[in-house]
C-alpha cells in the first residue's frame, strides 16, 4: 500500500509543477515553486510524501525506512537505490528488490519453512499455495540462512508446499518472509541465478505472445513450463522442449529436430516429428544415413552412395511361426541360428523390391511359407497358392527370396536356391 500512496504523491506533484502553483496550509498565498528546495518544503506543507530530511531537500522518501526516490535533480533525473543518476531514470536493484511491472500482490508470509535443497521447497500450513500458480513469482524477503531473491513457481503441492526454480536457502530456514507476485514482468539483480536479466511470465496464448514484434501476434511464449513456443501472424509454429530437448514444429505431420545421439539407425533430422524412427541420421564422419523405421536403407558418402545395408536376423523360435516384418526383410539375412526344431518363417505382402536370404545354422529344417494366398516361384517354377519350401538340415543351405513384380503387375517372391537342395513341400505343416 505503502508504493501505491507514494505513486500517487508523485503524480500530485507533477500536476501541481505543470501549473507552477502548490497549494497547502502554509502556502496559502499560492506560491510559485521554482527550486528542489521549494518542492520539498511544499511536499512537506501538504504532509503528501515525507521528506527524509529538510537539510537533504532533493530527497523524497522516508526518515526512518529505505528511500523512495535517492534523487531528483533540477535536469530532470531521477534516481532509485542512487544519489547519482546516469540517466533521466536510474533504478539500481539489489538482491530481494526487484522491479516489478505488471501483476498483483498476492499474499506475504511469514514463518516459511525453506528447505535447504536445489530446488528448495516452501512450507507453512495450509494457506502457503493460497492464489498461487506456477510461474508465479516469489520474493524471498528475509530469513535465517533464506537467499534473498527473487524466485519463480516450479510446482505446487495442494495446501502442502510450493516449489521454487532453484535453491532459496544455504541451511535451515524456518522464518522466512516471502512475498507472491502474480505473474509479473521481473527486472532482477544479485539473486544467484545469473543476473541482471529480463524474465516474463508463463502464458499460453499464441495470438498475443509475450515477446513479440510489430503488431504484436508474432513473438515468443513460454507455453507451458521449460517449453518456448515461436509464433507468427498468431499462429504457433515451432517449439523448444526442455525434457526431450526437441525442436519441432508445432503441429502434427511436421518436421522435427531431435535431441538425441544420432546414429546410423537414430534420426536426429525428422520429415514428419510424429514419426521419430524416420528420417536422417549419421554413421560416422563424412557419412550421412537414411533411416525407415530405424533401418538403415541407404548410406551417403563423398561423391557415393551405398545401397541397402544388410542386416542379420536370427530366428530362434521353433515350435511356433513367425511373420517376418517389412523391416526383416530389407536386404536381409535370416538364419535359424539357436534353433533346436523345425522353424517356420511367413513372409510379408509388400508391394516394393526387396530381398531375402535364408540361411541354415543350425541342423534343423527351415521351412518359408509365402503370404496367405500367394504362391512362391521356385527356380523358375511356379507352386501351387500357400505352397511352403523346406531346406535340408544341413548347414550351410541357402535361398534367396527376392520381392518383385511379375508380367500381371502382381507381387510375388521369387525364390533362387543357393546351395543344398530346398523343396517344394506343399501347405505347411
Amino acid at each position: 500500500m505503502k508504493k501505491y500512496k507514494f505513486f500517487i504523491g508523485v503524480f500530485v506533484v507533477l500536476a501541481c509543477l505543470t501549473t507552477g502553483y502548490l497549494y497547502s496550509a502554509d502556502y496559502t498565498a499560492n506560491k510559485t515553486v521554482d527550486t528542489l528546495a521549494d518542492v520539498s518544503a511544499a511536499i512537506t506543507a501538504a504532509a503528501l510524501i515525507p521528506v527524509q530530511d529538510m537539510a537533504d531537500t532533493d530527497k523524497i522518501g522516508s526518515a526512518t525506512a529505505a528511500q523512495i526516490v535517492d534523487k531528483v535533480n533540477e535536469t530532470g533525473t531521477i534516481g532509485i537505490g542512487t544519489a547519482t543518476p546516469a540517466g533521466m531514470l536510474h533504478v539500481v536493484l539489489a538482491a530481494g528488490k526487484p522491479f516489478l511491472v505488471g501483476g498483483d500482490t498476492i499474499a506475504t508470509l511469514g514463518t516459511v519453512a525453506i528447505s535447504n535443497a536445489n530446488p528448495s521447497v516452501l512450507t507453512k500450513d495450509a494457506t502457503i499455495d493460497d492464489g498461487l500458480a506456477v510461474g508465479d513469482a516469489v520474493v524471498v524477503n528475509s530469513g535465517t540462512n533464506a537467499t534473498v531473491g527473487t524466485y519463480f513457481v516450479a510446482s505446487i503441492v495442494a495446501n502442502t508446499s510450493v516449489t521454487l526454480n532453484r535453491q532459496a536457502a544455504t541451511g535451515a530456514c524456518a522464518d522466512g518472509n516471502v512475498t507472491y507476485v502474480n505473474d509479473p514482468i521481473v527486472i532482477e539483480t544479485s539473486s544467484g541465478a545469473g543476473e541482471p536479466r529480463i524474465v516474463l511470465p508463463l502464458q499460453n496464448d499464441a495470438v498475443t505472445p509475450t515477446l513479440a514484434w510489430g503488431d504484436g501476434d508474432s513473438g515468443f511464449y513460454e507455453e507451458a513450463d521449460d517449453q518456448i513456443t515461436v509464433t507468427i501472424g498468431g499462429v504457433a509454429v515451432w517449439k523448444f522442449e526442455q525434457t526431450t530437448g526437441h525442436f519441432r514444429n508445432a503441429s502434427a505431420g511436421r518436421p522435427g529436430m531431435y535431441n538425441v545421439t544420432t546414429t546410423s539407425t537414430v534420426p536426429g533430422l525428422l520429415p514428419n516429428r510424429s514419426d521419430p524412427d524416420t528420417g536422417a541420421g549419421w554413421a560416422t564422419d563424412d557419412q550421412l544415413s537414411l533411416i525407415a523405421g530405424g533401418v538403415e536403407i541407404a548410406r551417403a558418402t563423398e561423391g557415393t552412395i551405398s545401397g541397402l545395408t544388410r542386416r542379420m536376423f536370427h530366428v530362434d523360435v521353433p515350435t511356433t511361426e513367425t511373420t517376418l516384418t517389412a523391416e526383416q526383410c530389407h536386404d536381409t539375412f535370416v538364419t535359424n541360428q539357436g534353433a533346436t526344431g523345425e522353424v517356420d518363417v511367413i513372409l510379408p505382402a509388400l508391394s516394393y523390391y526387396t530381398m531375402v536370404r535364408f540361411v541354415v545354422n543350425e541342423v534343423q529344417i527351415f521351412e518359408i511359407n509365402p503370404p496367405s494366398g500367394e504362391l512362391f516361384d521356385l527356380d523358375g517354377t511356379d507352386l501351387d497358392a500357400d505352397d511352403c519350401v523346406d531346406s535340408p538340415a544341413v548347414v550351410g543351405s541357402k535361398l534367396t527370396a527376392t520381392r518383385m513384380q511379375i508380367a500381371d503387375a502382381s507381387w510375388r517372391w521369387s525364390l533362387d536356391t543357393v546351395r543344398g537342395a530346398w523343396v517344394d513341400t506343399g501347405a505347411s505343416d
